[in-house]
């Protein structure tokens, strides 16, 4: 597969933030620690995306997943125009350039064991929906990039960059403010606080490749840290890149839907299993 279109020109963008933030007082030490600690957590974790239940039939129906450009709703208060802007400033590609299946899709990293990730992601049933797909990782690696919390609130795409999970840089954590178009900055904290918070919570092991993804648990949401957040940068074909398939049945499940849904699965040999409840 070639280059993803949103990150033709991605490299050397984030290399010139990384340049910025390393000229701030420690910020080497800081990256150091941090970088170690992600590409442990990419090591040992799992790629997984949420949808809610009702999204199933589209979805078999097309055989992949889509972006928030092509479907015309998201979870993101703005849906389709945060996207478009935040594109262009996370990746810096001219969003002028991408027809609405380019743009990428959002999931997250958590932990390897299945009930592991659905008790500590449980709150995202709400937002992000109760179906979770696990994808095969090494079919996705080369196409996907990674932040530290959310990189669509408050502007956040704004003053971090994200980082490849195959090299994985300390730009992926909110920060100094970059390519800022004047009247439109971020809200709340931005800033190398966030580096140095972070980057002392990894030094002193009260975050580790053992509890990555009790994230918001162990270092609340001050700056935003409420998961590590995926960008995928290829198609989602489910008979290329799916692994299996849990769900977290929430009230206004269709019962028809998850029938359906499992005989679908079961019938392509990939797992769905349906969870009345995780804990």
């Amino acid at each position: 597969m070639s280059v993803s279109k949103t990150l033709v020109n991605f490299k050397e963008y984030q290399q010139k933030y990384y340049e910025q933030i390393l000229k701030y007082p420690y910020m080497r030490e800081v990256a150091f620690h941090i970088e170690k600690f992600l590409r442990e957590i990419i090591e040992d974790g799992a790629f997984y995306l949420r949808v809610h239940s009702k999204t199933l039939p589209r979805i078999i129906e097309s055989g992949r997943i889509m972006n928030v450009m092509e479907t015309g709703s998201s979870a993101t208060v703005g849906g389709a125009d945060v996207r478009r802007e935040s594109t262009g400033v996370l990746f810096g590609v001219d969003t002028s350039t991408l027809e609405p299946q380019d743009y990428p899709k959002f999931g997250y990293l958590s932990a390897d064991r299945i009930s592991d990730n659905l008790i500590s992601t449980y709150d995202m049933v709400y937002q992000y929906g109760g179906v979770v797909f696990r994808f095969k990782k090494e079919k996705l690696f080369p196409f996907t990039t990674l932040t530290v919390g959310n990189s669509m609130i408050f502007k956040s795409s704004y003053c971090l960059i994200p980082t490849l999970v195959s090299n994985p840089l300390a730009t992926c954590i909110r920060g100094p403010v970059h390519d800022a178009p004047a009247g439109s900055k971020p809200i709340g904290k931005n800033g190398v606080d966030g580096y140095y918070f972070f980057g002392m919570k990894v030094k002193e092991k009260i975050l580790n490749r053992g509890n990555f993804y009790d994230l918001p648990e162990l270092l609340s949401d001050m700056f935003g840290f409420e998961f590590f957040e995926l960008q995928f940068h290829c198609p989602l074909i489910l008979s290329e890149c799916l692994e299996r398939v849990d769900v977290v049945t929430e009230e206004t499940d269709d019962p028809e839907i998850i029938k359906s849904s499992k005989e679908f699965f079961d019938r392509a040999g990939i797992p769905f299993e349906v969870h009345d409840t995780i804990f």
